[in-house]
Order: C-alpha cells, then sequence, then structure tokens
C-alpha cells in the first residue's frame, strides 16, 4: 500500500519483530498495530496509508446511504433497526475483508438485519438512550462512520459527541473521515488524543478520559474499541462483529456473531464487567 523496497521491508519487519518480542503479555493487539503503524509511518514519511483506501469506502457508503435511511423509515421499530444498520457496516472492514463492493454492503445489511445479535440488549440502549443526557458514541472504522451516523440520527443530537481517533492509524475513523461522513454537520464531532487502533484509555488526551468518564451513556463501535474497554469499570454499550477466534473462546460464540452488549449484563453466562481484559498479546 505504501510502495516500500524489498530493503525497506525487511527493516520494517526487523523493527516489528523486536517489538513483538519485548511486549507486554497484558496488552492486547491493538497496542501492537500501533507500534507497527507508527514504524511503518516514520520509515515511509506517509502520515495516513489507508488514506485513499478509507476515502473509498465512505464514498461508497455514502451512495449506499439514501437506501440505508429508507430501510430505517419503513421498519416498524426504527431504533432496532437503526443499530442492526450500524452493526452491518462491519462489513466495510477491508483490513479483514479485502475489497467490498455495493452489492456486498447491501447483502450484509440484509444478512444483519433478518439475525438477531447473539447478545441483544438493544431494549436496554433504548432505554439509556432515553434516560441519558450526554451521549458518547465511540467510532470504529471509516466507511462505517456513515453506517453509525444512520443510528446517530435515531439518538438526541444535541446530546451526542463522536469520538474519532486523535491521528491516522490504519482503517480507523478521523475527523476528516467524520466530515465526509457529514457526522460534523449534525453532532459534536471530538477526538481521543490516541494513535492507537481501539481506545486505550492511558494512551488518550486526558480531555478525552474526562468525557468518558462523565457521560451518561457510552455507546462502543466495533471489535477493537471493545478489545480495549471491555475491562473499564463504568457501563459501556458496545456494538461489535466477533471477528477472531479469542473473542469467540471468550464470549462462548461463533466467529461473526454480532453482539448488542451492555457490559454490566451477563452474556452467554459471561459478565464482562470488571473483567480482566480478555485479549491478550498472545
Amino acid at each position: 500500500m505504501v510502495g516500500m523496497d524489498r530493503a525497506q521491508e525487511e527493516v520494517a519487519a526487523r523493527k516489528i519483530l523486536k517489538i513483538v518480542s519485548e511486549i507486554s503479555f497484558d496488552q492486547t493487539s491493538g497496542h501492537i498495530d500501533g507500534e507497527v503503524q507508527k514504524i511503518i509511518r516514520e520509515m515511509t514519511g506517509i502520515d495516513d496509508p489507508f488514506a485513499n483506501s478509507k476515502s473509498y469506502y465512505t464514498d461508497l457508503a455514502i451512495r449506499a446511504y439514501p437506501e440505508l435511511k429508507q430501510t430505517v423509515i419503513d421498519s416498524e421499530d426504527s431504533f432496532t433497526t437503526a443499530v442492526r444498520v450500524a452493526l452491518a457496516g462491519s462489513a466495510i472492514d477491508y483490513v479483514f475483508n479485502g475489497k467490498v463492493d455495493i452489492v456486498t454492503i447491501f447483502n450484509g445489511v440484509e444478512r444483519v438485519i433478518s439475525r438477531p445479535p447473539i447478545c441483544d440488549h438493544t431494549q436496554e440502549l433504548a432505554e439509556a438512550v432515553r434516560n441519558a443526557s450526554s451521549i458518547l458514541y465511540i467510532a470504529d472504522n471509516a466507511g462505517e462512520t456513515v453506517f453509525d451516523r444512520i443510528l446517530i440520527e435515531e439518538l438526541p443530537l444535541e446530546k451526542v459527541a463522536y469520538v474519532v481517533r486523535g491521528a491516522p492509524v490504519m482503517n480507523d475513523a478521523t475527523l476528516r473521515d467524520a466530515e465526509f461522513a457529514k457526522l460534523t454537520e449534525m453532532v459534536e464531532v471530538i477526538d481521543n488524543g490516541s494513535d492507537a487502533p481501539g481506545t486505550i484509555l492511558d494512551q488518550c488526551s486526558k480531555q478525552f478520559r474526562d468525557r468518558f468518564a462523565a457521560a451518561d451513556l457510552v455507546i462502543s463501535k466495533g471489535q477493537a474499541n471493545f478489545k480495549t474497554l471491555n475491562h473499564v469499570e463504568r457501563e459501556v454499550f458496545f456494538l461489535f462483529r466477533v471477528k477472531c477466534t479469542v473473542l469467540s473462546d471468550a464470549l462462548k460464540c461463533n466467529k461473526n456473531d454480532l453482539m448488542v452488549l451492555n457490559s454490566r449484563t451477563p452474556c452467554n453466562g459471561r459478565n464482562l464487567h470488571n473483567h480482566k481484559t480478555i485479549e491478550k498479546a498472545s
């Protein structure tokens, strides 16, 4: 993606292997991925190696938006359908899935809407939205921002702050991606002050940590955010698709299962509140 030659690749590989050999096994893959991305950016001088791909997929999602929105409007329960559409955005993950086209997007939406999450705390989420005076919605990947917009439009917009990464890393959403999805025209958009994948609180800015602690409701989108936030003390609603066997084993489910999960409500007999970080570097 960044045009490294063979010699550069070898240097990068050795630096990456050194980091992996020294990483703490109490850390998640987000810590490793963040360090790997820093090496690539420093060696190439390219601040955002995924910029073109992120723009492509955001544009693709924007073209799909009118039909996605109509799906919500036509449904019997617009909030539940909007949650499912937001979950369907996980299909736009080209790090894992390769190229996605608009037909794949709509097929993914249909599958998600017709298949309930394996842990479905949607009604708890709806009640939390009704009772919240401030809502923090933590973004995951670019492209998914448009799907997030579908759900955010079902929330009280004046109460919502949408959180993106503080700097480009992998295909994670930044301020630029939120602008493309027109979210900056709808709600407050802030960044977490970090260039790590997911939300590693001790690497985030104090301003973000204060907002995270003070918000009445935190909605966390995507597996990377779940892996880095599942151990926090406060209540968090996680919306994500299970993409790896580490999480499927921990959550007693299958890969590709969908989750709308309140961290304080048991899931398949497992209570995640105050649980030690599920995913280790191993």
